[in-house]
């Protein structure tokens, strides 16, 4: 129904395909009619084989001698277990978060691409935002908060609400001020949706730390406001207090 060949989805060469003997080697006693079986030696030798060539490491001949036909120099990347282990963990992100919609993506270069702009979104918003945002709406935060109680809470509020919303457009200005750079390096051009796409993406930890600041701005601000009206309350009847012992008469 998608009008695709296999040959546009699956790409194999000569050396994609490894057979492996079988494990097992059985014979049958003619006299006594039982079948017998052992473990080859040729099946330990292919698998170590198929190790070493998936490993890019060279093998080891029938003397024991270096064998490096299995061990070609474009899979040095994975001379290691572990290289091999995040190779594979990288490719299983891939397949878990885009097998669905496998299908619909026109080559696999795109969805290395769409993987390539997420990471590029999410280490845009690491510097900007993680770090950098967040640093200075918590200084924002410690100088409003000592400003309260010695200057007024609405005028405070007013102050401490516009300068965190110019932080806000400001890292929202550099981010996308990063993402077109970025994308300008880049040889081939974005699609103008998928763009805009990554541009709403840069906005949701923007607008996760503004909502973060103003809740925590607005606790702070209410617990001075209590103190406040605590401390009127407490100068209030003390002034009432005195007011009655000095209306008493004398004894």
């Amino acid at each position: 129904k998608l009008e695709l060949r296999l040959e546009d989805l699956v790409s194999l060469d000569s050396g994609s395909v490894f057979l492996l003997p079988s494990a097992f080697a059985s014979d049958v006693n003619d006299c006594t009619g039982l079948e017998r079986r052992w473990p080859t030696e040729l099946f330990a030798q292919e698998a170590m084989r198929l190790r070493h060539k998936i490993f890019g490491c060279p093998t080891l001949g029938v003397h024991g001698l270096l064998d490096r036909r299995d061990a070609p120099d474009s899979a040095i990347e994975f001379s290691t277990l572990p290289d091999w282990c995040l190779h594979a963990m990288s490719v299983w992100s891939v397949l878990s978060r885009y097998g669905p919609n496998l299908l619909h993506y026109k080559a696999m270069q795109e969805i290395e691409a769409q993987k390539e702009f997420e990471d590029l979104c999410t280490r845009i918003s690491q510097k900007r935002v993680t770090v950098d945002l967040a640093e200075s709406c918590r200084q924002l935060l410690r100088s409003c908060a000592e400003r309260l109680g010695k200057e007024a809470s609405d005028q405070v509020d007013a102050e401490c609400r516009s300068s965190l919303q110019a932080l806000l457009d400001n890292c929202r200005t550099q981010c996308l001020g990063d993402l077109s750079r970025a994308l300008e390096a880049r040889r081939n051009k974005l699609p103008e949706a998928q763009h805009e796409e990554m541009k709403k993406k840069l906005q949701v930890p923007i607008e996760y730390q503004g909502d973060l600041a103003r809740y925590t701005w607005s606790i702070t601000l209410a617990d001075a406001l209590d103190r406040d009206q605590l401390k009127s309350l407490k100068v209030h009847f003390k002034a009432v207090v005195e007011e009655l012992w000095r209306q008493q008469p004398t004894r």
